[in-house]
């Protein structure tokens, strides 16, 4: 169920991300300091980031209408954050306003090889209450993607999604992950495509990706996708399996790669491209991202259609027992 769920005039948007929109300010540091440690560093600006706002982003740079559920405070960080939305062509009619409130923003610390340590500042507001999230909302979207930092949240997200035929898809980052795929199985049942990372298969236990994909897809999804950063990513659908290896590029801030890789391949996905096309285009949108400093600051363009092109993919199928 994809192709047929494509925009129009039922569905005017591609793809609803639901949750976080941020001010991240950035710091070089010469090493990321430890526990008791104290590194001076240099001011570099600040730029917006979050999840949601990350995802919907790439995924309209990969060719969907995006469209965001968020919520900003009344300050400048907020203003700031939602003219460079509107500016980066994404929906922003579902972004509220909080009088008085504070907009999240986040400290990131860059070292030398463009690494990081972010430190998330929590204010009064950063996701969407659920009384905002109204069936009407997302009666509009072919797919939804809510933040899953509160699996209770991001649940009774998706099963109100799925209730308004829409697709969903989760990113499943180490938090999230750090009781168990079980505390996960609600959620799971109602998505159709999971994302998670190295950090979040150790943050539940799992070290052999092969074995997490496998109980992943177990658990309800059609696809899951893990990325191992510099060791490029797994995709996993029935019996098959995808494995892509990362574009070689210089890294200015990894910031942000993840979600530059899930909305583009969502949207990919979505448009009903062939899995293989999903992992190149989600390879090569997470390649221009860590190219530059910020989360949203890369160009795709035909940039992305070259770079995809490059993407190498070897792909198997797994023995059915």
């Amino acid at each position: 169920m994809t192709a047929e769920l494509r925009r129009g005039p039922a569905r005017p948007v591609d793809v609803l991300a639901i949750g976080d929109t941020s001010a991240d300010l950035f710091v070089a540091v010469p090493y990321l300091p430890g526990r008791d440690q104290k590194a001076m560093g240099r001011f570099l600006g600040t730029h917006g980031g979050g999840m949601s706002a990350n995802f919907a982003v790439a995924a309209a740079r990969e060719g969907a209408v995006g469209a965001l559920a968020s919520v900003l405070g009344d300050d400048e960080r907020g203003r700031a954050c939602l003219r460079e939305l509107v500016e980066q062509g994404i929906d922003t009619t579902a972004v509220t306003t909080v009088g008085g409130a504070n907009t999240w923003f986040c400290m990131v610390q860059l070292d030398p090889s463009g690494e990081k340590a972010l430190t998330g500042a929590m204010t009064e507001i950063k996701v969407p209450p659920l009384e905002k999230i109204t069936d009407q909302l997302l009666a509009r979207a072919a797919l939804v993607a809510p933040l899953a930092d509160d699996v209770a949240w991001a649940t009774e997200v998706a099963m109100r999604a799925k209730r308004q035929g829409c697709l969903v898809a989760v990113d499943l980052e180490a938090e999230a992950m750090s009781d168990g795929l079980g505390a996960l199985r609600r959620l799971l049942r109602h998505t159709d495509l999971a994302f998670t990372n190295r950090a979040g298969l150790a943050s539940a236990g799992y070290h052999d990706v092969d074995e997490a994909a496998r109980i992943l897809l177990r658990s309800g999804p059609a696809v899951a996708v893990v990325t191992l950063g510099a060791d490029g990513a797994v995709c996993a659908a029935g019996v098959q399996r995808l494995r892509s290896r990362a574009l070689p590029s210089k890294v200015v801030d990894s910031t942000g790669a993840g979600d530059a890789f899930s909305g583009a391949f969502a949207s990919a996905y979505l448009r009903g491209a062939p899995l293989a096309d999903c992992l190149r285009r989600a390879t090569a949108m997470s390649a221009l991202a860590v190219g530059s400093l910020g989360a949203r600051t890369y160009t795709a363009g035909p940039e992305l259609d070259r770079l995809a092109a490059r993407v190498d993919i070897t792909a198997t199928e797994e023995e059915q027992c």
